[in-house]
């Protein structure tokens, strides 16, 4: 009986997620024919037929959707091994890169950083503080060792730690005219622009949970949105950390919703690093660190 391949299953989970040979055969660097033979091979050691080719583009039999998930399970499987392999004969980077998300509390990070210097006190170390799910991105294309993300984790590329999560608060300016009312609903706060910040990955749906007007002004970065907001130009949701911090300032006010508590708006935060990457002693110590 012949064995299945790694290879096969791989281009068997590409040609899934892709929806096309073609497509897959792009992701993988491969000619389509290789693709194409790939699955055939593993259809004819598996027995059955993983996609229905009477359709224009092959769509995934009731077969193939079975074994869908068990195969992605084995493919994350394999690239967790090869990765923990390699880190295991990985020396100390030259420099660790970092990819933080600008609503986790410095003082976390802080902490964190201090651990990491005290281990490591010869290691250079590179952040970058981005919005959303950049964070994402800069890990999964390799320009970051590790990352401090937040919202949903939806990458198959990732894998990841939950550390903490952020609780959010309705913020606006002393002159906003609901600054001053109590018991605020649903139907007042509509009538009134909400500052956001929005996601380029369309992926932050824990974030979007707390867009309650239909009426917004959509930035890029926290530090625009709370801009915008000190100078009156509509009211956001913030971080309890960043709204502690603007209360004391004087610059922003809660703002007393009726329908809105403390717990409603939980957004987890997350250390994340990509599956197949090898990572170093360092990140591997912070890593260690939760």
């Amino acid at each position: 009986m012949n064995k299945f391949t790694l290879e096969q299953l791989e281009t068997f989970v590409h040609c899934a997620e892709t929806g096309s040979f073609s497509h897959a055969a792009r992701r993988m660097g491969k000619s389509q024919s290789t693709v194409s033979s790939a699955i055939s091979n593993l259809e004819t050691d598996l027995g059955i037929l993983l996609f229905d080719r009477t359709t224009r583009k092959p769509g995934l039999t009731l077969a193939g959707k079975s074994l869908l998930a068990q195969a992605k399970s084995i493919v994350d499987n394999s690239e967790r091994l090869y990765a923990q392999g390699l880190s295991m004969s990985m020396g100390t980077e030259e420099e660790l890169i970092i990819a933080v998300n600008e609503f986790m509390p410095y003082e976390q990070l802080e902490s964190i950083l201090q651990k990491t210097e005290a281990a490591f006190p010869e290691l250079a170390i590179k952040l970058y503080q981005t919005a959303l799910n950049d964070v994402r991105e800069l890990v999964c294309t390799g320009k970051a060792h590790l990352g401090f993300a937040s919202g949903v984790l939806e990458d198959g590329k990732l894998d990841f730690k939950s550390i903490d999560h952020i609780h959010f608060m309705p913020m606006a300016s002393p002159q906003h005219p609901l600054a001053n009312h109590k018991n605020i609903n649903f139907e007042q706060i509509n009538q009134y622009r909400q500052v956001m910040v929005f996601d380029q990955s369309n992926l932050a749906d824990d974030v979007n949970r707390g867009v309650f007007s239909p009426i917004t002004f959509k930035v890029n970065n926290l530090a625009l949105k709370i801009k915008l907001m000190r100078s009156n130009f509509g009211w956001g949701m913030l971080p309890s950390h960043i709204a502690a911090e603007e209360i004391k300032a004087q610059q922003l006010v809660p703002l007393d919703l009726a329908f809105h508590h403390s717990d409603d708006i939980r957004v987890p935060i997350y250390l994340v690093w990509a599956k197949n990457q090898p990572l170093g002693k360092a990140a591997q110590f912070i890593q260690s660190q939760y």
